[in-house]
């Protein structure tokens, strides 16, 4: 009985005010355009009929009386809305669309209208939102967690719904680019930079909503690479998130330790044994505190999808701030829906990724394979191509930079590179692609004791 007294929240007089003042003026329809969808409507008659003042004001073509009731006559045999009945009827008649007109007091006061009727229809969301969480709740057989991050994203796309303020003016783009090149004047640019200052020559600032493919193959350093990017950021205070899925955390520490300057064979350096911990608190007090002072979470995430990165990096903002994600590596990543193949997986793998930068306004740096195909190539210099599934990858990559050292293939690559026989350390940081600047290369040098990228 309480369920048939709750009506969903709606208000007709607001949406036929809004609908009238378009029909009264031409310029009440731009501001409409921004706030409202024809979702938004609560009457199906009104959703229709907003369909048909956007069309014809798309097209350029007069918004009155004469050309919606054509419009709405036309649909009636498209098989857009019930063939066996004149869609004009189905909204009112003539005589309807009449009496929207007339229930706008002034075209003035659409903004109002249509604010009103956005509030409606978000309330009707949120609604139907929790009933279909509470439903879930009920009868899924999933896990509680998984069920936790798929309502924390539902309810998080309807606040970015909410949020969305429709398309900018042009007064607001110009100021958003004088901002930006008076930040860069400042030298504060959005972004953060290497600490390669001969590849930051090529590669423009890392940008939140970007996605940086870091590829390459076994051995390369490509891990490594991200990692030092990664910890570039922290140093130009930036928070970040390291996703590992193929190093345990215990490794990824004795990364860190020989990066900050231990050197040696961390597994076996006494100062790193339970038993030594006095000694370590006082040798290593410096590099301990240094650490602690880098902003960047690691999570050791055997199994992975985009859900859970999105999850993580709100709770992360939430916390404290979030500028950039790197994901280690993206081949070992599931998609958030069940795909045939590994080349379905690994498409929708990559465009969740952006969709992913995109969401929390972060860069993401994912970390990737190259296919077999580059060591059958002499000499074996990596390129796009040799991205698994590149298609993709080379579409939604705004940066991508491919690693190649020589040495690796012997001293024949060695050659072919002008580099000196038994050359381990060199290596080419390739910038096969940048959205907005420059290709190129870089030479390095490569420390595979601190596993760390150096100048040439």
């Amino acid at each position: 009985m309480l369920e048939q007294l709750r009506v969903p929240p709606r208000s007709e007089d607001a949406e036929q005010a809004a609908l009238g003042a378009m029909l009264l003026e031409r310029d009440a329809i731009v501001r409409a355009e921004e706030l409202l969808q024809p979702e938004d409507f609560y009457h199906d008659a009104h959703r229709w009929i907003y369909r048909g003042v956007l069309d014809l004001y798309r097209r350029n073509q007069p918004v009155d009386l004469i050309t919606l009731g054509e419009w709405l006559r036309a649909r009636a045999s498209t098989g857009e809305a019930n063939p066996d009945d004149n869609l004009l009827a189905q909204v009112g008649g003539t005589l309807y669309l009449t009496t929207l007109m007339e229930s706008a007091p002034t075209a003035a006061g659409i903004t109002w209208y249509a604010e009103i009727v956005r509030e409606k229809a978000m309330r009707r969301r949120l609604i139907a939102t929790a009933d279909k969480i509470t439903h879930e709740a009920y009868i899924s057989p999933r896990e509680a967690n998984e069920l936790l991050r798929d309502s924390e994203g539902k309810l998080f796309a309807l606040v970015e719904q909410a949020l969305s303020s429709g398309p900018l003016a042009m007064p607001d783009v110009f100021d958003i680019i004088r901002d930006a090149i008076a930040r860069r004047g400042e030298g504060s640019g959005v972004g953060f930079t290497t600490d390669l200052e001969r590849l930051n020559l090529l590669l423009t600032p890392i940008k939140p909503g970007e996605m940086v493919v870091v590829a390459g193959r076994p051995g390369m350093g490509k891990s490594a690479l991200a990692m030092q990017m990664a910890l570039a950021a922290c140093e130009q205070h930036r928070r970040g998130i390291f996703f590992t899925l193929e190093m345990d955390v215990d490794s990824l520490a004795i990364r860190l330790l020989h990066a900050y300057g231990c050197t040696g064979p961390a597994e076996n350096d006494p100062r790193l044994h339970p038993d030594h911990a006095e000694e370590a608190d006082r040798k290593m007090a410096k590099l301990l505190k240094n650490m602690r002072d880098v902003k960047l979470r690691v999570v050791d995430a055997p199994a992975l999808c985009a859900n859970d990165i999105i999850h993580l990096g709100r709770r992360a903002k939430h916390d404290g701030g979030l500028d950039f994600i790197v994901v280690d590596y993206l081949q070992l990543m599931e998609s958030n829906e069940r795909q045939h193949s590994v080349y379905e997986r690994i498409r929708a793998v990559s465009r969740e990724l952006k969709m992913a930068a995109k969401t929390l306004n972060a860069a993401v740096i994912a970390v990737s394979q190259l296919s077999r195909q580059v060591e059958s190539r002499n000499p074996p210099r990596p390129q796009m191509s040799d991205l698994r599934e590149s298609g993709q990858l080379e579409q939604d990559a705004d940066k991508i930079i491919l690693l190649y050292r020589p040495g690796c293939y012997g001293d024949h690559a060695l050659r072919e590179a002008n580099l000196p026989a038994g050359d381990k350390s060199s290596a080419e940081l390739i910038l096969a692609k940048q959205r907005n600047g420059p290709t190129g290369s870089v030479w390095t040098r490569f420390d595979e004791e601190k596993t760390w990228f150096g100048e040439w």
